[in-house]
């Protein structure tokens, strides 16, 4: 398995980098190129990709660019059209603080733009996902991020000075990549993915709205196959709140999929994982 630091993302993040070069179009390229190294390196002719949230948006773009590289593409959160998206999502919170009673998050949700064209659209957007975090469309089983701290300063590879720089990092980014992310809409980008296609979809995902995951699916053209599984007890980040039921059904993929065997019998090692992953 393979986890990649995407430029101007943990150890490919110094205070020196260059926020320019932040676009989509580098990225995709960038892990083309990742793709072909580990391709070379583990003498493989095709990987499994995985790919989590804004790690969906790289890896609908690769498999659609390069299907013959990938054994299988698994999306786990898929983000699929970011303007419906965030409409979908102000409007779930918006309706959670109805339901509850808060006149705190209703007022500070009113004047949120789901558009996110104005000169505060960043705070606009902090808000809303404040607000969504608390009522349960980020994650099912916690309403903080602390964990996420945690489990990076508890990570061997990461030094205290990388994971102090990591609010820095994500900051540029989204600032240097938000109206383009704004205009992605694979309903219209991609209707056809040509290598086999697995969504996991937390039921209670209102960061990249299950609705357009579960219509998507269902209009896509997927000649090699694809498959939607359900995680019912999961909202954006399934692999916090469903860790062990992730696992297995990753290994479930890996396990049923043909794969050429050896005179002994035993699989051929042809084929790797690549998790593009970024929040």
């Amino acid at each position: 398995m393979v986890n990649w630091d995407q430029r101007g993302a943990g150890k490919s993040y110094s205070l020196g980098f260059n926020a320019s070069t932040l676009s989509r179009e580098q990225l995709v390229s960038d892990a083309h190129e990742l793709v072909g190294l580990l391709k070379e390196r583990f003498g493989v002719q095709k990987i499994y990709l995985m790919g989590f949230s804004w790690g969906t948006v790289l890896g609908l773009s690769l498999v659609d660019q390069s299907p013959d590289d990938f054994e299988a593409f698994i999306s786990v959160s898929q983000v699929v059209d970011y303007q419906t998206g965030e409409r979908l999502s102000l409007a779930y919170a918006r309706e959670s603080a109805q339901r509850e009673g808060d006149a705190q998050a209703l007022d500070e949700l009113t004047s949120v733009d789901p558009a996110y064209i104005s000169a505060d659209w960043q705070s606009q957007l902090s808000t809303q996902r404040k607000w969504l975090l608390q009522f349960g469309g980020v994650y099912r089983t916690t309403n903080s991020y602390s964990h996420e701290i945690w489990m990076m300063l508890n990570a061997p590879e990461y030094s205290f000075a990388e994971v102090a720089l990591w609010p820095m990092s994500s900051s540029n980014a989204l600032k240097g990549m938000w109206s383009e992310l704004m205009k992605v809409n694979f309903f219209e980008a991609v209707p056809v993915v040509r290598c086999p296609i697995y969504f996991f979809v937390g039921k209670y995902d209102y960061n990249s709205p299950w609705q357009l995951t579960e219509s998507y699916h269902q209009s896509l053209n997927a000649p090699a196959g694809k498959r939607l599984v359900w995680f019912e007890n999961s909202a954006h980040d399934i692999f916090f709140d469903e860790p062990r039921r992730l696992e297995q059904e990753v290994l479930t993929i890996l396990k049923t999929r043909d794969q050429p065997r050896d005179r002994r019998g035993n699989p051929e090692r042809r084929s790797r994982m690549f998790i593009p992953f970024l929040f």
